[in-house]
């Protein structure tokens, strides 16, 4: 059974009172124009019933933990108006949250934490399965913890070849690869649902491209071999005319020549951005369509996703004193 069978009028309006309920576009701006981090605190806790617990110094964990926490309950909401068969592609959605747990747990191996209390609040609500992953301290903990899911065959190539050093850009590709392949192909002919995954898949490759070429020094063949082979309004060549750019210059020169030429710049923040507001307004045309489908779903949780990185990112902004101009320009409304 295909994302693109089913149809929910009744969770499309549950789902659309649960967005009006969330920060306006005038809060977020006037969050982002405060001098300092009090004040901002005190606009998110005035202005969300779940912020209001906030600390006045809240810092980045504290708040990505409260947004988690609204996200799973969103979920729960959602579950609640689905029979068996939509429950089993609803989890394919939501798996990309099961993911991003495993990549911090994959973090957390390599780095001086012993805890993420991120990955806590999803091991015991959503991902009960993962549960321990919050504290893993070894390789051999983490894959008895993975050891019945469906990351465990791609992870262990990883772990295991002792004669190839890997990046953990190269393991969470291999992770966002398995996912946004799985929910292109569970798209069929959904072809408003095909175009934001597509979209995504598109700029997931260019920026992929661009951070192995930046960063990573990344060989042409390994950069080919590295990207989603999935090509939605990037045409193979020129997927391949992108990988065989000599530097980040020429590499914009022909995304300038592609359908995505409105997004273009050598500049990979500004980049990113650009791509975050022309998929936010994808997001928002489907959610605010009259289409009784999944499309509502998808839209609503990417939706959320984007505007909590906003949120997030002007809390951090407001508190390292980063030009309030500079920040405003970047958000996605």
């Amino acid at each position: 059974m295909s994302i693109s069978a089913i149809k929910y009028p009744s969770i499309n309006a549950k789902l659309k009172g649960m967005y009006a309920k969330r920060l306006k576009n005038d809060d977020l701006q006037d969050l982002a124009k405060q001098n300092n981090l009090k004040s901002a605190v005190a606009i998110l806790k005035n202005k969300s019933s779940s912020l209001n617990v906030l600390s006045e110094d809240a810092d980045r964990e504290q708040i990505e933990k409260i947004l988690n926490g609204e996200i799973i309950y969103d979920i729960e909401k959602i579950v609640k108006y689905l029979d068996k068969n939509d429950t089993q592609i609803f989890n394919l959605l939501i798996s990309k949250y099961e993911i991003r747990c495993i990549k911090k747990a994959i973090k957390l191996l390599y780095s001086k934490n012993e805890y993420d209390e991120n990955i806590k609040i999803w091991t015991n609500t959503i991902f009960t399965d993962l549960k321990g992953l919050e504290s893993i301290k070894s390789i051999d903990e983490f894959f008895k913890i993975i050891n019945n899911t469906k990351y465990k065959k791609i992870l262990k190539k990883y772990f295991e070849n002792k004669d190839t050093e890997y990046s953990i850009f190269e393991i969470e590709n291999e992770l966002d690869k398995m996912y946004l392949k799985s929910i292109y192909n569970s798209a069929g002919n959904n072809k408003n649902l095909k175009k934001m995954i597509g979209a995504k898949i598109d700029f997931t490759n260019i920026l992929w491209i661009y951070r192995m070429k930046k960063y990573y020094n990344f060989s042409e063949d390994k950069i080919e071999k590295s990207i989603i082979d999935i090509n939605y309004a990037l045409k193979k060549n020129q997927i391949l005319l992108l990988v065989k750019a000599k530097n980040i210059e020429e590499l914009n020169e022909i995304l300038k020549k592609t359908v995505y030429s409105n997004i273009a710049t050598d500049d990979i923040y500004e980049l990113e951005c650009n791509m975050k507001k022309y998929l936010h307004g994808l997001y928002i045309k489907n959610f605010k369509s009259n289409l009784l489908s999944i499309n509502c779903i998808y839209s609503y949780l990417n939706l959320v996703e984007l505007e909590n990185k906003d949120i997030i990112s002007i809390i951090e902004a407001v508190r390292y004193g980063i030009d309030k101009e500079k920040l405003l320009k970047k958000l996605i409304n």
